[in-house]
């Protein structure tokens, strides 16, 4: 009788110490697309590091254009401490290139970019991102720090005000400054 308990037991305990130790994942950090222009010559620019913090990083093709991964944090049992994970989340996203003026972007400023960790990967795609040619070695002089970035108004060009682009299908209405897209 022993026996015909012991192996269902056995068995549910290995069942669950399976699925209770797959990797979950929390996406800190958004996944951030888009394309570097010079702003004199209106040409992609190769080769600008496009970096969130430290880990998350790319530089631009030929075409201008670059994807920064996400910063995740794994965990199987436990969550992350909240607060490390928010300290990694709070990282500015900064274009940088030699000879060119440098922009940051505050994470949780740019729409879309969520203020606490998520088990999705979100996504921002910057557009068209220009930057002026500026004397090489002085180009921390020339840096603009963005607390927030908006989506473009309908009357806003990219290549005029430092915006994003409003999501395919939807009408900036739908999406005003600093709201998640549904």
């Amino acid at each position: 009788m022993k026996m015909r308990t012991f192996y269902p037991t056995l068995l549910l305990i290995l069942l669950v110490s399976i699925t209770g130790c797959q990797k979950k994942v929390i996406y800190i950090t958004p996944q951030i697309t888009g394309q570097v222009i010079d702003k004199q010559t209106n040409r992609p620019i190769e080769g600008v590091k496009t970096v969130i913090g430290g880990p998350a990083l790319d530089y631009t093709n030929e075409q201008g254009r670059f994807s920064v991964p996400p910063i995740t944090s794994e965990y199987i049992f436990n969550k992350p401490n909240h607060r490390l994970t928010m300290a990694k989340g709070g990282a500015s996203f900064t274009i940088y290139k030699s000879g060119y003026e440098i922009k940051s972007y505050a994470n949780g400023g740019l729409s879309f970019i969520p203020n606490k960790p998520y088990t999705e990967k979100i996504y921002v795609n910057m557009g068209k991102v220009y930057l002026n040619p500026v004397p090489v070695g002085k180009e921390g002089e020339y840096e603009t720090y963005y607390l927030t970035l908006d989506f473009c108004k309908p009357d806003e060009s990219q290549r005029e005000v430092d915006c994003i682009p409003v999501p395919e299908g939807k009408t900036y209405a739908e999406v005003s400054p600093n709201r998640s897209v549904q």
